[in-house]
């Protein structure tokens, strides 16, 4: 992960393996947005990372798009809420071994500060 650049409200950008920009995913078979555990899935571009939801303690993940309804993730975050953007809690990254805190780190929607 590396940050890629700042909102207008001096936020931290973040890259993570390639990508910037995770999108809401879609059904193939019905076309309806993808929920995990009545939550919203995005998937990045390629399809190969993903952010969803774990009902276990409540937790936000992203991580590979294969582990998609597990706890397993490279970015891991404990907080309930709805939408990954109204997330209040504090990340935390797996780097080199070990969980590290990542205050910097935050899920913005594409129409808030983030939007080109």
């Amino acid at each position: 992960m590396r940050r890629s650049g700042r909102s207008p409200e001096g936020l931290d950008a973040y890259s993570a393996f390639g990508f910037s920009r995770l999108v809401q995913a879609v059904s193939a078979a019905s076309g309806a947005a993808e929920l995990v555990n009545d939550r919203f899935t995005y998937r990045s571009e390629d399809a190969t990372v993903a952010l969803w939801f774990a009902s276990a303690q409540g937790t936000w993940l992203i991580g590979s798009a294969a582990d998609v309804g597990s706890r397993s993730g490279f970015l891991v975050c404990e907080d309930g809420a709805l939408l990954p953007e109204m997330i209040a809690a504090t990340w935390n990254m797996y780097d080199s071994g070990s969980w590290v805190e990542a205050p910097g780190l935050k899920v913005v929607a594409q129409e808030d500060a983030m939007a080109a």
